[in-house]
This record gives C-alpha cells, sequence and structure tokens, in this order.
C-alpha cells in the first residue's frame, strides 16, 4: 500500500490523500467542505435546454403516477366509502368553475349523462391529494370513460366491462392503446405542457391554486381526427386521443388507465374472493328457497327453470327469465313459467332474486346482483325441474366431481381465461366464453344428471360451484 506523508515533497497532493495526512474529525469535515463544493458546482452548472426538458419530463411522469395510483386506489376502495356499491368506479373530473375557492379540485357529484365519457380538470382534493402538476407546473387532467364513471353509473360494472377511450401513435396510423375492445382504457390522465398555438390559459374566479380556466381546448392539443381536448357525447361511443411525437403539434403526456389494471388491484384484496364466495352462496339460497314453497308441500323441493344462455339484453334484470324444460342455462330473476307450474307461494312477485331471498339478503346484494349476473349460470337436475312427474326424487340428479346426488347447481364464471371474449352479443351466447372443462360441455344438461366439475382455479379452469342438495341445503360443492 502507498504511504503518505504529512510534510510536502515533490509529489503532487490530492485530496483525497490529503485527508489521510489528517486527524479523523479533520478528514470528516474537509470531506463535508468538498461535498458542498461539489454541490454547489452542480447547481451553478449552466441549465441546458436537454437538461431543463429532462428534469420536466421527470417532474411529469412522477406526477402522473402518483395520479393514476390514486385513481385505481378509489377505485378498489369505492364499494368501502360508498354504501351498498361495488367496487370498480371512478371519480368524475372538475368540468367548471368552482363555486368556491374551497372546491378547487373537487370531483363532480355528477357528469354528462349515463355511459358518456368526460373530460375536466383532475380531481385532486377529492382524491386526498394536493394538487399535482406536470414540468410546465401546469395541473393535470383527466379524461374517463362512461362506462367507468360513478355518477351517473353503467348498468353493469364488473372485470368484463370494457372502456371507451383509445391512444393513437404519434402518426395516427396505429393504437397504442385500444387497439381491440378488450385493451381500451377506463381513463387517462393528461398533462398539458406548455401553450401551444392560440392556447389561453387566462385565469377565472375561485381557482387560484390551479390557476388557468376549464376549457380543455386551452391545454390539450388535436392531430388529424384526434382531439385530447374533446370526448364523445354519445353513449358507449369511443373516444380516441393521441400521442404527442411527430412533430405533430401535440405536447400532452399521458397514462392510461385499463379496466384491467383496477381489477387486478381490487382482486389483490384480501376480502375479494370471500365477497365472491358468499354472495354465490347466498344466490344459491334463493334459489333453495323456491323449493320450499311450492303448493304440494315438503314433499315437493322442486326447483325453478335455468334462463337462456343466449339473452337480447344481458344488463336488464328482467332478460334472465326462466325458460320451460331447460334445464341448464343462466341463473334465472323472473321465474313465472316455473311459479305456474308448480304453484309457487312466493311473496306476491316472479322474481327468485331479491324479496324472495331468504335473510340475510341486504341492498349490497341486489347490488351485487345488478352487476355481476351475467356471471351466474345454473344446472338442474331433472327429477327437481318444475315438470318433473315425480318431484324430487333422485336418481335424476347432478353430481360434481363424481359425488352427491344434488338438486341443482349454481356456477361462477370466473375471470376470462385465455381465448375466451365476452365483448359482443355472439360472445356472450357462447357457454364456453364463461364456463370451463364439463361446466361448458354439459349443457343442454338434456338428462338432468350430468356431473359437473369443482377445483381450485387454474389456467384452464376457475369456475366457482355452490350445490344444492335434495333437502335444499346450500354449500360448496365438493
Amino acid at each position: 500500500m502507498a504511504s503518505f506523508s504529512s510534510t510536502r515533497d515533490d509529489k503532487l497532493l490530492t485530496p483525497y490523500s490529503i485527508m489521510f495526512t489528517l486527524s479523523p474529525q479533520q478528514g470528516f469535515a474537509l470531506l463535508m467542505m468538498l461535498m458542498l463544493l461539489l454541490m454547489g458546482a452542480l447547481l451553478l452548472a449552466p441549465l441546458t435546454p436537454a437538461r431543463l426538458q429532462a428534469e420536466r419530463e421527470q417532474l411529469t411522469a412522477t406526477s402522473l403516477a402518483r395520479a393514476k395510483e390514486a385513481l385505481i386506489a378509489y377505485a378498489v376502495s369505492y364499494g368501502d366509502k360508498h354504501p351498498n356499491k361495488v367496487p370498480g368506479y371512478l371519480p368524475c373530473p372538475e368540468t367548471a368553475t368552482p363555486a368556491t375557492p374551497a372546491d378547487e379540485g373537487s370531483a363532480e357529484s355528477s357528469c354528462a349523462a349515463k355511459n358518456i365519457s368526460v373530460i375536466g380538470k383532475f380531481p385532486w382534493k377529492t382524491l386526498g391529494l394536493g394538487p399535482l402538476r406536470d414540468g410546465y407546473g401546469e395541473c393535470l387532467w383527466y379524461a374517463v370513460s362512461g362506462s367507468h364513471k360513478n355518477n351517473p353509473p353503467t348498468e353493469m360494472m364488473n372485470w368484463d366491462t370494457t372502456g371507451w377511450l383509445s391512444i393513437l401513435s404519434p402518426d395516427g396510423a396505429g393504437f397504442i392503446v385500444g387497439d381491440s375492445p378488450d385493451n381500451r382504457a377506463a381513463a387517462v390522465i393528461f398533462a398539458p405542457g406548455a401553450v401551444t398555438g392560440s392556447q389561453n390559459r387566462s385565469a377565472v374566479a375561485n381557482a387560484a391554486v390551479c390557476g388557468g380556466n376549464y376549457n380543455p381546448g386551452n391545454y390539450l392539443e388535436a392531430s388529424g381526427a384526434a382531439n385530447n381536448a374533446v370526448v364523445s357525447a354519445v353513449a358507449n361511443a369511443l373516444s380516441v386521443f393521441i400521442s404527442a411525437g411527430f412533430d405533430n403539434g401535440v405536447n400532452d403526456r399521458y397514462l392510461a388507465i385499463t379496466p384491467q389494471e383496477i381489477f387486478a388491484a381490487i382482486e389483490k384484496r384480501s376480502d375479494f374472493s370471500a365477497t365472491i364466495g358468499s354472495f354465490t352462496g347466498k344466490v344459491g339460497n334463493c334459489i333453495a328457497a323456491y323449493g320450499s314453497r311450492n303448493a304440494g308441500g315438503s314433499g315437493d323441493k322442486r326447483l325453478p327453470w335455468p334462463a337462456p344462455i343466449a339473452l337480447a339484453d344481458y344488463l336488464a334484470n328482467a332478460s334472465y327469465d326462466d325458460d320451460i324444460d331447460r334445464l341448464s342455462g343462466r341463473l334465472p330473476y323472473r321465474v313465472n313459467n316455473s311459479k305456474t307450474r308448480t304453484a309457487n307461494g312466493m311473496t306476491g312477485t316472479n322474481l327468485v332474486i331479491g324479496v324472495n331471498c331468504p335473510g340475510p339478503w341486504s341492498a349490497l346484494d341486489d347490488e351485487w346482483y345488478k352487476n355481476w349476473k351475467d356471471h351466474l349460470f345454473y344446472a338442474l337436475g331433472g327429477a327437481f325441474g318444475p315438470g318433473a312427474a315425480t318431484p324430487s326424487i333422485c336418481p335424476s340428479c347432478l353430481s360434481a366431481n363424481g359425488i352427491g346426488s344434488y338438486a341443482a347447481i349454481v356456477l361462477f364464471a370466473g375471470k376470462k381465461l385465455a381465448g375466451q371474449k365476452r365483448i359482443s352479443l355472439a360472445d356472450k351466447a357462447a357457454i364456453s366464453n364463461y364456463l370451463e372443462d364439463r361446466n361448458s360441455a354439459n349443457d343442454p344438461n338434456a338428462g338432468g344428471n350430468s356431473d359437473y366439475r369443482n377445483s381450485p382455479a387454474t389456467a384452464g379452469l376457475n369456475d366457482l360451484l355452490y350445490c344444492i342438495d335434495s333437502g335444499l341445503s346450500v354449500a360448496p360443492c365438493p
């Protein structure tokens, strides 16, 4: 190892060699002084255009990421903070001049009509944040798909609900986000950047924090047929934005949120799987309760017929109407045909879901049914159909994994797997786009004695099954 002398010789002493000649206290003090000098030099270094731009881009990226995180957290916890609501919804933007200074940064309580997308300023106060700014000091903007805004809400919110926002590449030749319905965005957050063209960002009243005004065209740009400042005024219509670049006159930066990202976060909740299981079991109890009210008395435990797989409208509860002599299909909501055949004594309505469900069935259960009903399927044992000649007597019964003699089985279709599509009416009419293995192949369960498959979720099977036994007890299938 080289030795260092405390006396000056003909060798050049570096700052580090000098430190070795000093006491520990003197060396530390010198090191701190050198660090301060270095920091000062960096601060005094020329702020080149490239360095300034890099810092602006970094600040913009950080703000966009924080905004995205906050919006997803809002969707995940929506049901916790809004009684009798399911998770998945996003807030409205702030679209108009605040009524008071204290209202700045707050989401509108309601925005546009049902299923119409909306654009406005990012609602930082509603999300419990301070104002998030881009590298030019501008507060963020935000577009929310009509399918995911919280008010007025869409008819059905679940992990198959598609967004209606897309983003083109800078040249407008292809989509970066939304090249198919499955990967459209539920929301897009914009950083507007510096003023371009004739944009006028003069201030309005009661917006002192972010400043400026509420005209999207004064912040966001257009290129070709795509316009970042405009969303479609038509319900369930695609809105097309464009990315900056290729000298297209757009300097907006963005970050998209897809429905898949929202539900990936929801699925991580420790209570989500349990909630789905509890809900499916409650629906099974609704079906079983029907069998205790038939005119034939305690020996007549016939259950309602299923609804068809293919429906004209999957959003309306009333579309899920029982179908005479069907032994597998969707879980029915209305059972007027079955009620006539069994002279069922259900209370004043033909609805098997809701008022005629045994307790506890709550307003929250109604909301889960409204939003997840297209995931519910139902198979009926031949001996327990309304048209059975000798009702409620096996062996014309169902089994699960080769076990049991069940009156019926309620199936909840898990998240769509590889190859499954649930977008169009034709997609939804195919049971194989919801159920897998024997659970799909058994349809139409013509003999009423099919064997269904229940197992832990895998890449090829993720259906959840609840079995109704011959005594009308409901439990997870074996």
